[in-house]
This record gives structure tokens, sequence and C-alpha cells, in this order.
């Protein structure tokens, strides 16, 4: 390997390395919006059996 080629490496090397840096960069921040929208289904999910065990309460009490 002559100078200029692990010249040529080190150069693809770095630039594979800031690359991998912004994807990661992404891949996290995916990751946290991900979590933040879990985290809203889930609270969505809890009004949404809280509303069905009221309409099934209001449903029984209108019957008696």
């Amino acid at each position: 390997n002559s100078p200029s080629e692990i010249d040529s490496l080190n150069q693809c090397i770095s630039e594979l390395k800031a690359e991998n840096d912004k994807i990661r960069a992404e891949n996290n921040k995916i990751k946290a919006e991900n979590n933040e929208l879990e985290a809203r289904v889930a609270k969505l999910e809890d009004i949404q059996t809280q509303n069905e065990l009221i309409k099934n309460l209001l449903s029984v009490s209108r019957k008696t």
C-alpha cells in the first residue's frame, strides 16, 4: 500500500465515520420520537378504556 492509498483509505474511513455518526444521531432522534408516540398511544388507550367503562356504567344505570 502506497502512502497515497493509505491517505485515500483514511479519508474514506473518516467520511464513513462521519456518515455513521449522522445516521446514529438520526436513529436516536427517531427512537426518542417513537418512545414519545408509544407513551401517547398508551395514554390514549387508557382514556379509551376509561370512556368505555363510563359508557358501560351509564348503560347499566339506565337499565335499572
